[in-house]
């Protein structure tokens, strides 16, 4: 998902999801990592650079867990995965760190 445009570059989800579905999650993660309250907070982690402060982020719901990670390569770019909630948000995490670069370079 590309920030500063607000839209998704691309998506994949088994079972299918309804478009309306992927739309809400994009918008909500526009206004999640660039509204005023959240920029605030990273500004006053952050330290002296131009980078982002805050990379990932996990989201667990009643039914889905949900991971967020932004590019090294395209800092305005997202790159989310939601899963079952069942599923084992450290190997979740693990397996998302290992793949972020080749999902990045596929841009």
């Amino acid at each position: 998902m590309d920030l500063e445009m607000g839209i998704l570059l691309a998506e994949s989800m088994y079972p299918e999801m309804a478009q309306d579905v992927f739309d809400m999650l994009a918008s909500a993660t526009v206004d999640m990592l660039l509204g005023q309250e959240f920029t605030s907070i990273e500004t006053a982690f952050a330290d002296s650079n131009d980078t982002s402060y805050f990379q990932e982020f996990i989201l667990l719901g009643t039914d889905y867990l949900s991971v967020f990670m932004r590019t090294a390569q395209y800092p305005n770019h997202v790159v989310f995965y939601v899963c079952d909630k069942q599923a084992n948000a450290g190997m979740v995490l693990t397996k998302s760190r290992m793949n972020i670069d080749s999902v990045a370079a596929a841009v």
